[in-house]
């Protein structure tokens, strides 16, 4: 069973309380690896690396790219097995890349990309929509090509 399905489920029938994310390592102002647990009937939790990447591209269009990897560890699945907290699963793997790029002073292009483990046809149908529904999310949130500047 891929762990990944019990967050959507919740997600979906509303089942599910607040989300904790807890910083772990930060290795730069862009770069974290962190926690996140959802509460609910089921705890999910997951560790995963978070990276920003701010470029200028060839043709001098600013470009910004949020970067994210759910992976597991051996360290991780060691602590897990001593603890063995049957009310906690734990996603192994997943991932997203979300890009935007200037395209000119009112416009911006934005490409998303997403890989995850599915238990079924109806899982990955309810998946695509979910993602569907954060690249409008993430894309509301970019209106203003101020958002895409450099990082540090």
């Amino acid at each position: 069973m891929s762990l990944l399905g019990p967050y959507f489920l919740l997600h979906h029938s509303g089942q599910y309380g607040s989300v904790s994310t807890q910083v772990l390592q930060q290795f730069d102002v862009n770069s974290h690896v962190m926690v996140t647990d959802i509460r609910g009937q089921v705890n999910v939790r997951y560790l995963h690396l978070d990276v920003r990447w701010s470029k200028i591209e060839k043709n001098g269009k600013r470009g910004v790219s949020y970067i994210a990897a759910i992976a597991d560890t051996k360290a991780n699945a060691s602590s897990r097995a001593a603890e063995s907290d049957a009310n906690v699963q734990w996603v192994h793997q997943s991932g997203y890349c979300i890009k935007f790029t200037e395209v000119n002073e009112t416009t911006i292009d934005v490409a998303y990309d997403r890989c995850s483990q599915c238990e079924s046809e109806a899982h990955a149908q309810l998946l695509f929509v979910d993602w569907a529904q954060v690249v409008c999310r993430w894309s509301q949130r970019m209106t203003s090509s101020k958002l895409i500047e450099p990082g540090q």
